[in-house]
């Protein structure tokens, strides 16, 4: 069986990548192996119908609406791709099928979803792709979606009951409406993600990305973003009771007219914030990093400006 150099040119056709799978899949692995990072390979909608794909690589694909019926699959690698749509009667595979079972169940629609889960226990979803998936008012208590794709995915008013993200990545995803209790966003890529108006308790934001993301007006009682980095972050009007923000770095964030109790800031960087309007009660400040922040017509209690670095280039 012929090798590909590394000159030969990628396939630039879906057609092209699906005579790759039917005569050399061994050829097929090692030129998706070679696309750039970042790039999804798109094989949506092709027919894949009696095809032995157990040795194929196809998890980070795009094989929404592909024909599966009657080919032979590698569960792993299925479960890694997008699949949407997808027809999975008739696959053939030597593992456990309920993987794939679940994921296309979450892709009909949330009271598919909810009814069957009352008989069934959840998977783990680990490294699954719901990009762009309509997720709302699903029931995803106590199910793991560690370093998986939600980029884009709307959980709005979904039931988030000790929830794992861990790892993944929700960029752009919605949760407006949704009712949060013991979720973990630890390590996540959240950027321009929407919590606004949420309620969450005991909900880690610890060592997430949080670019552009969106808080306003949340209530979140026993939040932690410790060592959370984020620019332009919205937390405007936000309510926090007991927040841990350790060594966090925040930079053009509002804060305006939110209200904090029992709030502990340490090692944190708060640069050119706006945290006009915010009330602080029997909250701690150490070794805080306000420069150009403004912090004017804030309400504080307890918290002397000693607590505060680089105070003379903020505005009070």
């Amino acid at each position: 069986m012929s090798q590909p150099i590394e000159t030969d040119p990628l396939p630039t056709d879906k057609t092209d990548w699906l005579e790759l799978l039917r005569r050399d899949v061994e050829r097929f692995n090692t030129l998706k192996a070679r696309l750039p990072q970042g790039i999804r390979l798109d094989l949506s909608g092709l027919d894949l119908s009696g095809l032995d794909l157990s040795k194929a690589h196809l998890g980070g694909a795009d094989l929404s609406g592909c024909d599966f019926s009657g080919a032979r699959v590698s569960v792993f690698q299925l479960s890694q791709a997008r699949l949407q749509n997808a027809r999975l009667a008739g696959v053939l595979t030597d593992h456990d099928m309920e993987a794939l079972h679940q994921i296309a169940l979450l892709w009909t629609d949330a009271d598919t979803w909810n009814d069957y889960r009352r008989t069934h226990e959840p998977v783990d979803l680990m490294l699954a792709d719901f990009s762009g998936a309509d997720l709302q008012h699903a029931d995803l208590t106590g199910m793991f979606f560690n370093a998986a794709n939600l980029d884009g995915a709307d959980l709005s008013r979904c039931r988030l009951d000790h929830t794992r993200f861990t790892e993944g990545s929700l960029q752009g995803s919605r949760f407006s409406g949704a009712n949060l209790f013991f979720v973990h966003f630890n390590g996540v890529h959240l950027e321009g993600a929407r919590f606004d108006e949420t309620s969450m308790d005991s909900v880690q934001f610890e060592e997430s990305h949080l670019d552009d993301c969106c808080f306003r007006k949340s209530s979140l009682v026993n939040a932690s973003f410790n060592r959370a980095r984020g620019e332009r972050v919205d937390f405007e009007g936000a309510h926090f009771d007991h927040l841990y923000l350790t060594d966090a770095v925040l930079e053009e964030t509002t804060f305006r007219d939110a209200t904090f109790l029992y709030a502990n800031f340490t090692a944190t960087r708060l640069l050119g914030c706006d945290l006009r309007g915010a009330s602080f009660l029997k909250s701690s400040f150490v070794q805080v990093d306000v420069t150009g922040s403004d912090l004017r017509e804030t309400v504080m209690e307890e918290v002397g400006l000693q607590d505060f670095l680089n105070r003379e280039q903020a505005r009070f």
